[in-house]
């Protein structure tokens, strides 16, 4: 997962990524790595664009996030691609802003 950071990231950048999929709180991983906390929300943003970028196009032409299934080249309307494409990222453990670091229910 690593690579969905930029080039010549330091350990205390990929730390936070791993904390960011390990749902932990802005403040925490900011603590924790000595990044500032709007840092750690770069960091998530830019993996997030970066996979959007990666296999977007992948949930608007039918392919569904949580197992194998047929892409069939029609489009799905914009609201179903991006809810597969959150659940895709929850697969990974990237959660919204608004629910990181707090438990699962």
């Amino acid at each position: 997962m690593n690579a969905l950071l930029p080039r010549g990231n330091s350990d205390a950048r990929k730390a936070a990524f791993d904390l960011i999929l390990k749902n932990r709180s802005f403040p925490d991983i900011a603590k924790q790595t000595g990044i500032p906390e709007a840092e750690v929300r770069q960091i998530k943003a830019f993996c997030i664009a970066k996979l959007r970028e990666d296999h977007f196009r992948k949930f608007q032409t039918g392919a569904k996030a949580d197992g194998p299934s047929l892409i069939t080249g029609k489009e799905v309307p914009a609201e179903q691609a991006e809810r597969e494409f959150n659940k895709f990222l929850a697969n990974f453990g990237i959660v919204d802003d608004a629910i990181q670091g707090k438990a699962k229910r």
